[in-house]
């Protein structure tokens, strides 16, 4: 395993001396201190290959040696060499020492170490003193032989120059650094190792990052002179030679290297080899103003196509959540629409779906998505109603960067980009502002886009299914709507039919309801089982708001009931619901003709059947009687009959 997979948790420190004495006193200092210290008794050139394999292969961080040893370490470890200097509070102090016992005194020095040996002379009588220079180990040993030869009788020196010394029977004295500076220089050297640890993480990690990006990175000075280059910055332009420390000028001439600062967007396109980019500029500021600048830059192609998956990736409405099954019915009515709905779903064709509000429009839309040979695709829906005209067309078209005030810097794909190959659903299509239906309706006919802001074509393969609530041909008339594009959406029609019209699926969507109510964790509601004759009853209602409607009335019947069935809150709901109904259709709200359907109030007065209300259920005589609280006279005109039939049909269908 090597240093940098290993991950040891503190500063590995390796001290060199020559001597066992202060080989013992690092030792001490590593047992109070706690840090690891690995010791090496080797010193001057002899120190180095141990250095050298302490760093490759014991992971050391740093290094601790005598002035002469350190500096030829240094040379060949690419980790912090500290320096231990003997002071010359010491040396004066061992050569007082040593007056009255030595005549002449060696002093070896290393290139760097300066002794003022006239002021010691002077100080000190009856001893001459020298010193000499070394560099290397046998350098020392030739000056210790040269000095015995010539009458020195006393060396003073470290370690080595002490072994040295005994080998040829001269007196020596050696000279130890205080205790304390010694593990100042250990600390500063794990302080050292430490933060260049960090620092060299730092790198890593930010190599790691800008070389995972797929944008290329480069960097240079405020004297353009390339600084940092990521690896995907090398593919985009092109280069197998590495870049780093040359002018950006000579690299890449086709950035012309400027030292003004940009606005908030900087944005340029180069043809570089056989590849348009995109590059954005940006100033490196620090405290003291500008150090450098950021260039950022990818392929004009990669930046369209990543546009799109990035923005289908924030979107979670992209999938189809909804099938045929999920359009709960039994009738034959709703049955016919379903199969022309999957006629539909074979051809490419747009596809208006219209019917009134609560019908379940984006329900069909979706299930027809998913019926049709693009169910893989996106699925993406937009309600023109919700969102504010101002943004309505950059929500559909999308647009480039610094198109208008508030874009996004990097721009954004509008919709039918994000559904492009698959299908997208215009809810509410009437709502549109007509300059918006004039590029829907160009969008249509081409098949293709341009963003805000944009000259480039966009070539689309989508599909259509725009859906309304309103009749398209009176919103023509009004001139709210363009007629061509009437003709364009009307390909295929499919007509939703109003819950009045096939009122004998009630029974089956109540029953569904409550247990999505009841069975969904969502809602935590507990199951309550509704008779038969009341949902006889709320067949009886024209629900206007059709399914949604009734989905909210079953909601609150499950919760107020509290797991048991309560015919008091049954009835009390049903007489709100006859009663909202009423008021949102006028003075009458009349129940339904032989066909299902209902007739529009007329000014405000009831319509005489003519047919003695032969059409009118049990059910639809005691709806009518609680909504008006037992006043016969108010539910005969609201069932438009007289008051005498009413009191025919009562006794009829044996109502007290």
């Amino acid at each position: 395993m090597s240093c940098k997979e290993s991950g040891m948790p503190s500063s590995i420190i390796a001290f060199f001396g020559s001597s066992k004495r202060i080989l013992n006193m690092v030792e001490e200092i590593a047992a109070e201190t706690g840090r690891k210290i690995l010791l090496y008794r080797y010193g001057l050139d002899a120190a180095i290959q141990p250095a050298i394999r302490a760093v490759e292969e014991d992971c050391v961080e740093a290094i601790v040696a005598y002035r002469g040893t350190a500096d030829l370490i240094r040379k060949n470890v690419n980790v912090p060499v500290l320096s231990i200097q003997n002071s010359e509070n010491i040396r004066v102090d061992a050569i007082c020492r040593l007056a009255g016992h030595a005549k002449k005194l060696l002093i070896p020095l290393t290139r760097y170490e300066h002794l003022d040996v006239e002021c010691l002379a002077g100080l000190i009588k009856n001893l001459e003193i020298r010193t000499a220079r070394y560099s290397t180990a046998e350098e020392l040993e030739d000056i210790i032989v040269r000095a015995r030869d010539e009458g020195c009788d006393t060396v003073l020196s470290g370690g080595l120059a002490c072994q040295i010394s005994r080998k040829y029977k001269l007196r020596h004295y050696l000279t130890v650094p205080y205790k304390a500076h010694v593990r100042a220089l250990i600390d500063d050297a794990a302080s050292i190792a430490r933060a260049n640890r960090e620092n060299e993480l730092w790198v890593r990690r930010s190599e790691a990052i800008m070389n995972s990006v797929s944008d290329g990175i480069l960097s240079v000075d405020n004297d353009g002179f390339i600084t940092m280059c990521n690896k995907q910055a090398y593919n985009l332009l092109g280069l197998s030679q590495p870049i780093t420390g040359k002018n950006i000028a000579h690299a890449i001439p086709e950035l012309a290297f400027t030292k003004d600062k940009p606005g908030k967007l900087n944005y340029f396109v180069r043809q570089i080899g056989n590849a348009k980019l995109v590059f954005n500029r940006a100033p490196i500021e620090l405290r003291r103003g500008i150090s450098g600048w950021l260039y950022t830059f990818n392929s004009a192609r990669k930046i369209i196509t990543g546009g799109k998956i990035v923005s289908r990736a924030l979107h979670q409405a992209n999938k189809a959540k909804y099938t045929i099954r999920d359009y709960v019915h039994k009738s034959e009515l709703v049955d016919g629409m379903l199969r022309k709905l999957c006629l539909y779903a074979a051809s490419n064709s747009t596809v208006l779906i219209t019917g009134e509000s609560g019908t379940g429009k984006e329900i069909l839309a979706s299930a027809l998505h998913n019926k049709s040979p693009r169910r893989h695709k996106p699925f993406v829906s937009i309600n023109c109603a919700a969102i504010p005209e101002q943004l309505i067309e950059s929500e559909l078209f999308g647009y480039e960067g610094g198109s208008f005030t508030g874009s996004l810097r990097e721009g954004k794909a509008g919709i039918f980009e994000i559904a492009d190959e698959g299908t997208i659903f215009i809810d509410e299509v009437n709502s549109l502002p007509l300059n918006v239906q004039l590029l829907l309706l160009r969008t249509l006919q081409e098949k293709e886009i341009r963003r805000i802001g944009s000259d480039t074509v966009i070539p689309l393969n989508i599909r259509v299914i725009a859906a309304t609530n309103k009749p398209l041909i009176e919103e023509v008339r009004k001139g709210r709507l363009r007629e061509d594009l009437f003709f364009r959406l009307s390909v295929l029609i499919l007509e939703v039919p109003p819950l009045r019209r096939h009122s004998e699926d009630i029974p089956e969507l109540v029953r569904h309801f409550v247990r999505k109510f009841t069975m969904n964790g969502k809602y935590q509601y507990q199951a309550i089982d509704i008779p038969d004759d009341c949902l006889d009853r709320l067949a009886t209602l024209a629900w206007p708001g059709n399914v949604r409607e009734l989905e909210h009335f079953v909601e609150r019947l499950v919760l107020l009931c509290n797991g048991v069935f309560d015919r008091n809150v049954f009835n009390s709901l049903f007489a709100s619901a006859s009663q909202s109904q009423a008021s949102l259709c006028g003075t009458s709200l009349p129940l339904p003709r032989e066909d299902g359907d209902y007739p529009a109030p007329q000014n405000g007065k009831s319509s005489k059947s003519g047919k003695g209300g032969r059409h009118l259920t049990r059910e639809n005589i005691l709806a009518a009687l609680a909504l008006f609280s037992g006043k016969k006279s108010e539910a005969a005109k609201y069932l438009g009959i007289s008051r005498v039939t009413l009191w025919r049909l009562m006794q009829k269908h044996n109502i007290a």
